[in-house]
């Protein structure tokens, strides 16, 4: 199965727009890359909701696509098809979750959108940084491999 127009879309509007991002959430899991498992610990006395795991997979998998497209010698493996498939999913029920929060549709499109185009520019600059220093860009990463699993996990639900 070829994955839908989502993943492309979101490359787009995040590698041209990437300035323009302000952060549309105060939640730190948005704001840097802390590991999903660490940021949904459940000995934690508040965990944010299904938004801030949703955004971080979407551009995740998002992120892994871009690279593989455009360093195709270096890039290795990248997102399924089905990873990327659920790119779409998982933005859906951020902005659901937003709404059901009490945002308005917009608000909730236009903080979900920013919120992935920031995440997605966080992920790309952790794979140049590797690469830069001859690591594979996610491979051996140990916060890619945890929130890879963490996002394989919340697809299968």
């Amino acid at each position: 199965m070829r994955p839908g127009p989502a993943p492309a879309v979101l490359l787009a509007l995040a590698v041209g727009l990437a300035g323009f991002a302000q952060p549309a959430r105060a939640d730190d899991g948005l704001k840097k890359l802390i590991p999903l498992v660490e940021i949904y610990d459940v000995r934690k006395p508040a965990r944010p909701g299904f938004d801030v795991a949703g955004i971080r997979c979407a551009a995740l998998f998002t992120a892994q696509k871009h690279w593989k497209d455009t360093h195709p010698r270096t890039a290795g493996r990248g997102p399924s098809p089905k990873q990327l498939k659920i790119v779409a999913t998982h933005l859906t029920r951020s902005e659901i979750f937003r709404r059901e929060q009490g945002k308005g549709m917009v608000e909730s499109y236009e903080t979900v959108l920013a919120d992935v185009q920031r995440v997605i520019q966080l992920y790309l600059a952790r794979f140049e940084t590797r690469a830069e220093g001859g690591a594979h860009p996610w491979q051996g990463d140990g916060l890619i491999r945890g929130d890879s699993a963490y996002c394989k996990a919340l697809g299968e639900d």
